[in-house]
C-alpha cells in the first residue's frame, strides 16, 4: 500500500547584508554607555510590547529538548542606566541608509549550570530579543530590520580581557563560542569559574525608500527619519561541543525561522536504542510557499543533510508526519530566501513538533502477551475495504521504518484476538513509502504469511491460513494469536523505499442459523435409534428453502435415558432411492450400551439438541408442524411413535447345571447388565435300591423367550430369542456291598 510520496523542489533567494559598523574590538567598558551596556539586573526571557514586538530569538531553554539548555540567574539588558529597557536608544537614519548598534552583556561563569561549563560541556551561547519602532516618518518610510550583523565574545580573567574564538552564528541564529583552552568540537576544555563572559552583538537597521523620503518637515532634519530601538533580553545556554540542539524521542521542539537561511540544521532527535525509531508530528508551522522550506532527513547522529531525505515542503505543514529508519535520527533543516516573509518577520507560523519512540511490534506468538500491536476488529461480516479504512480505525501497526532500498526485509506483527464467532477472516496489508519518487510508488510489498495459533498464547499449534485468510473452528471466548508477516523491497523504484507499517483487520463471520425443514425417522433395530434432521434439496443438493449454512457447522447432541454411543452422518443423501439426492443434513444413530440392557423391553426416550454455528443459539425446525425448537427434541414422538429398548438377547448368558443323585438340575439366564432374567431349580432324583439295576430320573425342562418385538412396527427384524432345553437329572442304582469275612453273604444273581 502507498501512503505518500515526496517530491521536493527548493527555491531559495539570498540577500547579502554587509555590516556598516565594526564591533568594538576592545573589551567592553565597565561603565555603560551608548552601544556598550553592562548587565545591571535580572530580567525575564521574553519581551513583547504590543503589535510592534519583534521577538527575534524569543526562545526559552525548554525549546531545545532535553539536552541541558539552561537559563542562569543573571541575564542582560541594555541602555545606559536603564535596567528595565524602558528608555529607548534613539537611532537616526537617513533615507536609504543603514545604522547599527552594538550591545554587550556580561555573564559570570559562575552563573552557568556547572554541568554546562565543565570539561564535558564547554560550549556556551546566548539568545537575544529586541524591539524597534518607527516614529515621525510622515512620508511612510519604514525602518527595516537587518538583524545581527556581527557577534563577538570575550572572557575576563583577573582583569585581563581576551577575545574568544570562534564566535559565530549557530544554525539557530544564536551567537555561540567554545572555550579557547580546549579544541573546538571536542570536550577538552573548561571555563575558569572565576571569569566573566562578555557577549557583544551588532544589530542593524535600514531606512526604507519612499517618494516622500527627505521631507524637511520630518523630525531630525531634512532627509532623515527617526527610529527607536529597545534592547530585549538575553538567555544563555550550553550544550557541549555541538551546534545543533539534540534530543531523544519523546521530546518536543519549537522554532521560529528567519530569512536568509541555507541548509540550517535546527534540531536532531534520536531513538534511545538501535531497534527503535522516531515518529515525528508537525503540530503547527508554516513556511513561505515556493521560497522557504522545511526538510527532514533520517540518518546517523550528526549526519545532517547527508542522510536520506524523508520530507520537504512549504506552506501550512500542520499534521504532517515522518518516521525515521530503524535506529536512525531525524534531522530538521530549514532554508529560506533573504527578502520574503518568515516567522521572525511575522508572516509565518512558528514550527512546533512532537515526537514519540517507535518500538518494533512483537514478532512471535510467545511475546505478544507483553506488547501487542494494533489490529482492527470489524463488526460481524463487515470487511475492510481499504488500507485507509483500517488505518482510520486504529488497525495499523507502525514500527521503525525498514530501509529496503538495497535489501528486501520482512516484519511480523502479532495480535491477540478473542473469538466471538466460530470463524473469522484476517485481511492484512503493508505500507511502503518511496522517497525521492518521481513517477509513483514502485516499491515491492506483499503479505507472505498469516498464522493463527489455535491454542492461543500456548503458541504450540500454528494454523497457516495464508491461502484462504479464514480461520474456522474457533471456540467462542477463547483467545487466539494472529501473526501477520509482510515483506517489502525496492522493486523498480528510482527512489529509496521504506517499509513502515502493517495494517490488519479481523472480521468475525456471523454464524448463519437457517431453519431446518426436513426430519426423517428410519426403521430401527432392537437397541438402536436412527433419525435425521436437515434440509429438503433439489437434485443438485441445494436446499429448497434458500438455506446457506452447512449442517456440519451445527452442534448435534443426542440425548438418551440410557447411555450409549452417538454416530453422525452429515451429508447429501438420496433418501427415497430415486437416483436424485433430496436431503442435506445429519442422519444420527444412537446405540445403547450393551451393559446398560436388562432382561425386558423398557421405554427408551431419545431426543436431539441442535445448536447453531455460534454455539449458543438453538436451531429450529419447521417440517410442516409449525416451528419447533430443537432442544431435547424427540423426533420419534414427533412422528407419533414411541420407542422401546429391547434386551440384548444375543449377549444373554445361559448357565445349565445337570442333576444327579441327590442333586437337582438348574438353569440361569442373565442379561448383559448382570440382571438374572430367569432361573429354575428342578428336583433331585431318588436313589434306587442297591443292586436293583434301576435308574430314577427327574429332568428339568424350560422354555423362555425374551425381547419379543412382534408388536413394534418400527423394528426391522426380530429382537427376540427363545431359550428352551431339558436338563437331565439321573440317579442309577449302585451295587450292594458284601463282605465274607464279616459274615455278609452277597445274594446270588438269579
Amino acid at each position: 500500500m502507498n501512503k505518500f510520496n515526496t517530491t521536493i523542489v527548493i527555491l531559495i533567494c539570498f540577500i547579502l547584508v554587509v555590516p556598516v559598523q565594526d564591533i568594538n574590538a576592545q573589551c567592553p567598558p565597565t561603565t555603560a554607555g551608548p552601544g556598550n551596556s553592562t548587565v545591571s539586573n535580572t530580567v525575564t526571557v521574553a519581551t513583547s510590547v504590543g503589535s510592534n514586538s519583534f521577538n527575534t530569538f524569543n526562545d526559552s531553554e525548554t525549546d531545545f529538548g532535553t539536552s541541558g539548555w539552561t537559563a542562569p540567574a543573571v541575564n542582560g539588558t541594555c541602555g545606559d542606566s536603564d535596567p528595565a529597557g524602558t528608555n529607548p536608544v534613539v537611532l537616526v537614519a537617513d533615507c536609504n541608509s543603514d545604522v547599527s548598534q552594538t550591545i554587550c552583556y556580561e555573564f559570570p561563569v559562575s552563573s552557568f549550570d556547572p554541568a554546562e561549563t565543565g570539561a564535558t560541556a564547554d560550549f556556551i551561547g546566548f539568545d537575544f530579543s529586541y524591539l524597534n519602532t518607527t516614529v515621525n516618518a510622515a512620508d511612510g518610510s519604514e525602518v527595516d530590520l537587518v538583524g545581527i550583523l556581527d557577534s563577538e565574545a570575550y572572557q575576563t580573567v583577573g582583569g585581563v580581557c581576551t577575545q574568544l574564538v570562534p564566535a559565530q552564528l549557530n544554525p539557530y541564529g544564536h551567537p555561540e563560542f567554545d572555550d579557547p583552552t580546549g579544541t573546538p568540537g571536542t570536550d577538552a576544555g573548561a571555563f575558569d569559574p572565576n571569569s566573566s563572559i562578555w557577549f557583544c552583538v551588532e544589530v542593524g537597521f535600514t531606512m526604507g525608500s519612499t517618494a516622500g523620503c527627505g521631507d524637511p518637515t520630518e523630525n531630525g532634519g531634512a532627509g532623515s527619519g527617526v527610529t527607536t530601538f529597545t534592547c530585549g533580553n538575553a538567555v544563555t545556554y550550553g550544550n557541549g561541543d555541538t551546534n545543533v540542539a539534540a534530543a531523544t524521542c519523546g521530546s518536543s521542539f519549537t522554532y521560529c525561522y528567519d530569512d536568509g537561511l541555507t541548509d540550517n540544521v535546527i534540531w536532531e532527535v534520536c531513538p534511545t536504542s538501535p531497534t527503535e525509531g522516531v515518529a515525528l508530528t508537525i503540530d503547527a508551522g508554516s513556511f513561505e510557499t515556493s521560497f522557504d522550506i522545511l526538510e527532514i532527513y533520517t540518518g546517523a547522529s550528526g549526519s545532517g543533510t547527508g542522510g536520506t531525505q524523508l520530507f520537504g515542503d512549504w506552506g501550512d505543514l500542520t499534521g504532517e508526519t515522518v518516521q525515521s529508519f530503524e535506529g536512525e535520527c531525524l534531522t530538521l533543516v530549514i532554508s529560506s530566501d533573504g527578502t520574503s516573509g518568515s516567522c521572525v518577520g511575522g508572516s509565518e507560523t512558528a514550527l512546533a513538533v512532537s515526537t514519540t519512540c517507535l518500538t518494533p511490534c512483537d514478532e512471535t506468538c510467545a511475546a505478544v502477551t507483553t506488547e501487542g500491536c494494533n489490529v482492527w476488529v470489524t463488526p460481524d461480516d463487515t470487511f475492510a475495504g481499504s488500507y485507509d479504512e483500517i488505518e482510520a480505525n486504529g488497525g495499523v501497526s507502525c514500527f521503525p521504518s525498514l530501509n529496503v532500498s538495497t535489501t528486501t526485509q520482512s516484519h511480523t506483527s502479532c495480535y491477540e484476538y478473542v473469538a466471538t464467532t466460530p470463524s473469522f477472516v484476517v485481511l492484512p496489508g503493508t505500507s511502503t513509502i518511496e522517497y525521492q519518487d518521481t513517477d509513483g510508488n514502485e516499491c515491492d510489498q506483499n503479505i507472505t504469511n498469516i498464522t493463527v495459533y489455535s491454542d492461543g498464547t500456548g503458541c504450540t499449534t500454528p494454523v497457516d491460513i495464508t491461502a484462504t485468510n479464514e480461520f474456522t473452528g474457533a471456540t467462542i471466548g477463547n483467545t487466539y494469536v494472529v501473526c501477520v508477516t509482510g515483506e517489502a523491497g525496492n522493486g523498480a523504484a528510482e527512489g529509496v523505499c521504506a517499509f513502515e507499517c502493517i495494517a490488519t483487520s479481523i472480521t468475525p463471520l456471523a454464524p448463519v442459523c437457517d431453519q431446518f425443514n426436513a426430519e426423517l425417522l428410519y426403521a430401527r433395530d432392537c437397541n438402536t435409534v436412527v433419525f435425521a434432521i436437515g434440509f429438503d434439496t433439489d437434485a443438485a443438493g441445494v436446499p429448497t428453502n434458500g438455506a446457506t449454512s452447512d449442517p456440519a457447522d451445527y452442534t448435534w447432541t443426542m440425548n438418551s435415558s440410557i447411555a450409549g454411543t452417538q454416530t453422525d452422518n452429515i451429508g447429501f443423501f438420496d433418501t427415497d432411492a430415486d437416483g436424485d439426492g433430496d436431503f442435506l443434513g445429519n442422519i444420527m444413530t444412537f446405540t445403547a450400551d450393551q451393559l446398560e440392557q436388562g432382561c425386558n423391553p423398557v421405554p427408551w426416550t431419545t431426543s436431539v439438541t441442535v445448536l447453531c454455528p455460534d454455539g449458543t443459539t438453538t436451531a429450529t425446525l419447521d417440517a410442516g408442524l409449525g416451528v419447533q425448537t430443537l432442544s431435547s427434541f424427540d423426533v420419534i414422538a414427533d412422528f407419533g411413535e414411541t420407542t422401546v429398548l429391547y434386551p440384548d438377547v444375543a449377549n444373554f448368558t445361559l448357565v445349565e447345571t445337570p442333576g444327579g443323585c441327590g442333586t437337582a438340575p438348574m438353569v440361569t439366564i442373565t442379561a448383559p447388565n448382570g440382571d438374572v432374567c430367569y432361573t429354575e431349580t428342578g428336583t433331585a432324583p431318588t436313589e434306587p435300591a442297591c443292586g436293583s439295576g434301576a435308574t430314577n430320573s427327574s429332568p428339568l425342562s424350560y422354555d423362555q423367550t425374551f425381547g419379543d418385538s412382534s408388536a413394534d412396527a418400527l423394528i426391522s427384524g426380530d429382537c427376540s430369542r427363545q431359550f428352551m432345553n431339558t436338563i437331565a437329572a439321573d440317579c442309577v442304582a449302585l451295587p450292594c456291598a458284601c463282605d465274607a469275612e464279616a459274615g455278609t453273604i452277597c445274594p446270588e444273581a438269579p
